[in-house]
């Protein structure tokens, strides 16, 4: 996740009230201490927590498909739904893969890592995302190259 160096002393727990919502933030560090008071540090804050919930909910939404798809998948192999049932059903699962922007995909990918300690391939990046198994990988390779991820991480 992002570290935020504005405090001088010790850590320090700040909260930025929002008409919609608030953020609270943990603090520790630097030089300024009034930075996080500006506008440019709570649009900051603000933009960040947007994009991870974002991600989050983009994560919620693909597991919950896959585990309703692998329910209807599993009634059908246990006989509970007929060839012509489950070929109806999984039409309504199936997904056309997006084009997005790479460094789109490696902003979200980066901000799933950060907020989970879950290694994830290629392939798990392919379907949270619904990008092709070749884009999610070429994104694991920079993210590797650039030192954000290591081996041990995805």
């Amino acid at each position: 996740m992002e570290n935020y160096d504005v405090l001088s002393g010790p850590a320090t727990l700040i909260e930025i009230p929002d008409a919609k919502n608030d953020y609270v933030a943990w603090v520790t560090g630097g030089q300024l201490v009034d930075l996080w008071k500006s506008d440019a540090f709570v649009d900051t804050i603000r933009n960040r927590f947007s994009k991870v919930v974002s991600v989050s909910g983009e994560v919620i939404s693909s597991l919950r498909r896959n585990l309703d798809f692998n329910g209807y998948y599993i009634a059908h192999i246990l006989d509970q739904l007929s060839e012509e049932e489950f070929c109806r059903i999984s039409e309504e699962y199936e997904v056309m893969l997006r084009s997005e922007e790479t460094e789109e995909l490696k902003e979200k990918i980066k901000i799933l890592f950060g907020i989970s300690r879950e290694r994830f391939t290629a392939s798990d990046l392919s379907n949270i995302f619904k990008i092709e198994e070749g884009v999610a990988e070429h994104i694991l390779n920079d993210l590797r190259e650039g030192g954000f991820i290591t081996d041990s991480e995805g």
